[in-house]
């Protein structure tokens, strides 16, 4: 993704400029433990192609989606970050969204005639 950038940065994998206008990915801050083998590419960017060939990408993606899913921001939204490192908002998930209306998970019918309101079991 290009995105506007305000100074030179550093690619945290290559070490190349990131200037305006490159096509970069931009890792969030998630990793707090500075011995961790992926802290240093946290909280900076990539040039989009040094992301797609480095070896620890699958890893990364894996990593942030894992703590992400148990983040939930205030709205009830939360973020996914997909193989080419984009972040995705994904909306939240009501548990009454996984079932059909009760009155189709149990058989019920509108008999002809009748108004649903006054319809039930049969």
């Amino acid at each position: 993704m290009t995105l506007p950038l305000a100074r030179t940065q550093v690619c945290a994998r290559c070490r190349g400029a990131i200037r305006p206008g490159d096509a970069v990915v931009r890792i969030p801050d998630f990793i707090a433990d500075e011995r961790d083998p992926l802290w240093r590419f946290t909280d900076g960017a990539m040039h989009e192609a040094c992301f797609a060939t480095w070896p620890e990408r699958k890893a990364l993606v894996a990593r942030f989606n894992r703590v992400a899913r148990v983040l939930t921001s205030a709205d009830g939204t939360r973020q996914r970050m997909d193989a080419e490192g984009r972040i995705h908002v994904e909306a939240p998930v009501s548990v009454f969204s996984l079932f059909p209306p009760l009155p189709h998970a149990v058989g019920w019918s509108t008999p002809p005639g009748r108004s649903p309101r006054a319809s039930g079991p049969h």
